[in-house]
C-alpha cells in the first residue's frame, strides 16, 4: 500500500516555493513563517572615529601560541571593554582546558583583581547565585570565572 502526500498531509515543496510547515494531523499545510531581521543599533560617527582610533594605535591583533598569556597584555586590561574581559576568561579556559591548573588558578586570581570581585566576595556558588543579575555584563563574567575556579580546585583535590 503507497502511502501517498496528500494522506499525510504535506506537499512536495518545489525548489522555488518558499518551504511550508506541515501537519500531518490535521492534513494542513501553512507557509514557513518569515523571520524578522535583526535590526542592529546604529553606531555614531563619534563611536565609529574612536574605535578607528583605537585600531590605528595599536594595530590588528597579533594571535601566536602564547598570546593568551602575554604578561604585559594581561597587566593592561580594562574591566570595561569587553575583548578584554573576554581575553582573561579565554586564557582562565585555556589553561584549564590544558590542566596547567596552577597556572589556570594564577589567571583567575589576576582576573578576579581585574573584575573587583574582591569589592564584592562570594563564598559559595549560591550566594553567587543570588548575586548575579541578567543584565550585568561583568557579573557574568565573575559567574564564569567562578566555575571555572571551582572545577580547578575540584580538579586539584582529585589529584
Amino acid at each position: 500500500m503507497d502511502v501517498t502526500a496528500e494522506q499525510i498531509g504535506a506537499e512536495a515543496a518545489p525548489a522555488d516555493k518558499q518551504p511550508v510547515n506541515a501537519h500531518v494531523g490535521g492534513g494542513t499545510v501553512l507557509p514557513a513563517k518569515k523571520s524578522k531581521k535583526k535590526v542592529r543599533k546604529p553606531q555614531s560617527e563619534e563611536e565609529y572615529q574612536f574605535q578607528k582610533h583605537l585600531f590605528t594605535q595599536s594595530g590588528p591583533t597579533i594571535n601566536t601560541d602564547t598570546w593568551l598569556y602575554d604578561e604585559q597584555a594581561l597587566e593592561d586590561l580594562d574591566k570595561d571593554k569587553k575583548t578584554d574581559r573576554m581575553r582573561m576568561l579565554n586564557a582562565c579556559e585555556k589553561a584549564y582546558y590544558d590542566r596547567n591548573y596552577p597556572k589556570c588558578l594564577e589567571l583567575i586570581a589576576q582576573a578576579e583583581t581585574l573584575f573587583g570581585v574582591h569589592q564584592h566576595p562570594v563564598t559559595t556558588r549560591e550566594d553567587l547565585d543570588t548575586k548575579v543579575k541578567k543584565s550585568n555584563r561583568v557579573e557574568r563574567h565573575i559567574t564564569d570565572l567562578v566555575h571555572i575556579k571551582e572545577k580547578c580546585l575540584h580538579k586539584l583535590e582529585l589529584k
